[in-house]
């Protein structure tokens, strides 16, 4: 929590209006004064109490030192909360906005994981925004894309997947690929990695393609000039950048987040024993472990013990090491 803290201010001469040396001696000179003018009498006299006995070794100059000290400290967090984190809580806050229906819409200012409710994982790519439900609801899991994405689809043969974009609608059952449909290019993609994929446009011109149903290392290329799809393999270079993405590295995610992921991996029922530790953050890389490994990393990240019988599985404990 403090190396977050830390490293949220960034701070350099720039952001603070003027030298950074210059600022800490304007406050600490501001603090002198303030003590000057206490040791004087000139301080507030109406409302000063009684005389305090003085201990033999605390003398006034220690005392005053002290003082600084804490005045300063005390200073530098309120200048530095007022520069650094209110600004940053603005930005954070401004990508994620829920409306009246629970219904979700991340535009990402930079690269993000997203974890849904059904277990899907999508690695949103800077600059491009997914409409998303809280819940999934009905006989579909549908959701919107601007721009770039890669999915990784939990499998539902009874609830297809479905994503929506500007000129195309990408149809599967669980699978993983990536998505490129920027509204402003002429051009978009579906790269398929593991699974099957059906591409569709929204609007086909007479007598060209509808949709194509795509394999594993093969891609689909939407034109938006002739408003069709072509189906090709997918270069090696594509292959590799698409399934570069790993679903189990966690950086800062609720543990309820992780178990909704891993329950999907592995076809199991992670559950805890109660709601506060569902809250708590855990930073992992799960990616090169067995269950059982990352069942054990988990409970000792949120000090828990843990029961197994089959594929269920208990955490057991307060949670956030209590």
């Amino acid at each position: 929590i403090v190396d977050r803290w830390y490293r949220s201010f960034e701070l350099d001469d720039t952001n603070l209006g003027g030298n950074l040396e210059d600022v800490k001696v304007e406050m600490l000179d501001a603090i002198n004064r303030e003590i000057g003018r206490a040791s004087a009498g000139q301080g507030d006299t109406e409302n000063q109490e009684a005389p305090v006995r003085r201990l033999p070794f605390l003398t006034w100059n220690t005392f005053s030192r002290i003082a600084a000290i804490f005045l300063l400290g005390t200073a530098c967090a309120i200048f530095f909360y007022k520069r650094a984190i209110y600004p940053a809580r603005t930005e954070v806050s401004s990508a994620v906005s829920d409306d009246m229906n629970d219904d979700k819409a991340t535009a990402a200012e930079a690269p993000s994981t997203l974890y849904l409710s059904d277990g899907t994982v999508v690695w949103l790519k800077e600059g491009s925004r997914l409409e998303y439900p809280e819940v999934f609801q009905g006989k579909t899991r549908e959701v919107t894309l601007t721009g770039e994405a890669f999915f990784d689809v939990s499998k539902n043969p009874g609830k297809p997947f479905v994503i929506h974009s500007a000129n195309f609608t990408t149809r599967v059952l669980g699978t993983t690929f990536n998505i490129k449909a920027y509204g402003n290019e002429d051009s978009g993609e579906v790269v398929v990695v593991t699974g099957r994929v059906v591409v569709a446009v929204n609007e086909p011109s007479p007598g060209k393609a509808r949709e194509v149903v795509l394999h594993p290392n093969e891609k689909a290329v939407y034109s938006k000039k002739n408003n069709s799809l072509m189906e090709t393999a997918a270069a090696e270079s594509e292959k590799k950048i698409a399934s570069g993405k790993d679903r189990l590295l966690f950086d800062e995610t609720s543990l309820e987040d992780i178990i909704t992921v891993l329950n999907a991996t592995y076809g199991v029922n992670i559950s805890v024993s109660g709601e506060t530790m569902k809250r708590c953050i855990v930073t992992a890389d799960l990616s090169r472990e067995t269950l059982d490994a990352d069942i054990e990393i988990l409970s000792k990240a949120v000090n828990a013990t843990y029961e197994i019988a089959g594929k269920d599985i208990i955490l057991r404990g307060n949670g956030c090491g209590q």
